[in-house]
């Protein structure tokens, strides 16, 4: 843990390069906007990463995915050899380009699931397998919803079902993406196409981006899915697309440097490669957890909500301007019989932190003038509209003004008082004759 002048020194130069980054006059358009905007997305990417402690979650993960990697390659084996992948998925992660750097380690852990026969699992075995595998996942995905703000993660039911889906069918997408590519490298057609002089080694080129593009497609697939929330799909593509080129370089590095593991086996003998391999994983993991942060960032440049140093405070009369805003917003949606909102969807809408709309709702909850109907917080009017006046929501968030005891204040303070009351009470009176079903009529 960092020391506490460490604290305040970095506190300091994360407001001077926040409030350089998003000074008034920096460039918006042309090649210097373009600049100006790739370096805001990598602070804010960077910075999130020690704010929300990156190495640390991707230890937890790498942990949980050591647990329960044996578990899920036992499950795709068993399913691969249903349908008769089973010798294709084991060459796809023994013989992957990917994963060269891996192959002994996947040998030792695919010897040893071959031995495992999951129908003898049991009813219980099974179980703990999948207890495992959706743990491991919602792990990941609370990480990934810290990230986006998303206050819930999904229901048990939808867990069990998504994540299931993710672990049967996108190992067999995988292989059959692989057995297509490696069927149409190989067609008459092609061989004859990449023969040309002219096109032949675009052609080849092309060809060999093949297993780059759908290590990107996996990223983007992963950044689009696992947040618990709509991620757009232009921050998906650029995480993934980044992802995927630090991915590759971790890759080629550990391959080039790979020479030194000879130095391992005097002490770890045949287990040499595995602290090489729990390595390999930890960075892989922050490989993913930084494209989501930088997902996030892609979005947050473009659309907002900004950091919270480079926007002012808001007042006390914005709080009011925001919560008549929402209620507005929800009375509306309610009046027309469309679907509620959540706050995160008002958080959108308005271009404001999620943690200043939840402030906000939670004042109108306390006040009783909203009603969350389900987990997911979707947000109707906790009476009927004619009854909420206008008065009673900025009531809920500016609160009652109280006058100190008589003792306690000299006669010009108890003056002034007075006339805050009376100004008080004459806006109250004025907004107090405006009910919301008026307001949502038009």
């Amino acid at each position: 843990m960092a020391a506490p002048h460490e604290e305040d020194w970095l506190i300091a130069l994360d407001r001077r390069l926040v409030a350089w980054f998003w000074r008034p006059d920096y460039p918006r358009k042309g090649p210097a906007g373009w600049g100006h905007l790739v370096l805001q997305m990598l602070y804010l990417a960077l910075r999130g990463s020690y704010l929300d402690r990156l190495p640390f979650q991707a230890n937890a993960l790498t942990f949980m995915t050591l647990l329960g990697l044996v578990p899920a390659l036992a499950i795709s084996f068993a399913v691969a050899k249903g349908f008769g992948f089973a010798e294709a998925l084991e060459r796809l992660l023994v013989d992957n380009e990917f994963l060269a750097s891996q192959a002994e380690v996947f040998r030792q852990i695919i010897t040893y699931v071959q031995k495992t026969e999951v129908g003898t699992l049991g009813v219980v075995g099974l179980a703990v397998l999948l207890v495992t595998l959706l743990w491991t996942l919602s792990s990941v995905e609370e990480t990934f919803n810290r990230v986006w703000e998303v206050p819930i993660q999904r229901t048990l039911l939808r867990r069990f079902t998504d994540y299931l889906s993710v672990l049967v069918i996108c190992p067999l997408l995988v292989v059959a993406s692989a057995a297509i590519w490696a069927g149409f490298s190989s067609n008459v057609v092609v061989r004859w196409f990449l023969g040309l002089a002219v096109l032949g080694p675009m052609a080849e080129t092309g060809l060999s981006l093949g297993p780059f593009l759908l290590l990107t497609a996996a990223f983007v697939f992963i950044y689009l899915f696992l947040p618990n929330t709509s991620v757009p799909f232009g921050s998906a593509l650029t995480a993934g697309l980044v992802a995927a080129i630090l991915w590759w370089a971790v890759q080629s590095l550990y391959i080039y440097f790979q020479v030194g593991v000879a130095r391992y086996n005097a002490i770890y003998g045949g287990f040499a490669s595995l602290p090489l391999f729990f390595i390999w994983v930890q960075v892989s993991w922050m490989v993913l957890l930084f494209g989501n942060e930088l997902a996030r960032a892609y979005h947050v440049c473009l659309h907002g909500p900004l950091p919270r140093e480079a926007r002012p405070r808001m007042s006390p009369a914005q709080r009011q301007a925001l919560a008549l805003r929402l209620m507005y917003r929800v009375g509306l949606r309610f009046h027309q019989g469309n679907e509620p909102l959540r706050p995160q969807d008002l958080a959108a809408e308005l271009g404001l932190p999620l943690g200043e709309v939840e402030r906000v709702v939670d004042c109108l909850e306390q006040a009783r003038i909203l009603t969350c109907t389900d987990p997911q917080r979707r947000l109707l009017p906790a009476r009927t509209l004619v009854g909420i006046l206008v008065a009673e929501v900025v009531d809920a968030v500016q609160g009652q003004l109280r006058a100190p005891a008589p003792g306690d204040c000299q006669p010009g303070e108890e003056r002034l008082f007075a006339l805050l009351q009376e100004a008080a009470q004459c806006g109250r009176q004025t907004l107090g004759q405006v009910n919301f079903m008026d307001l949502v009529r038009g």
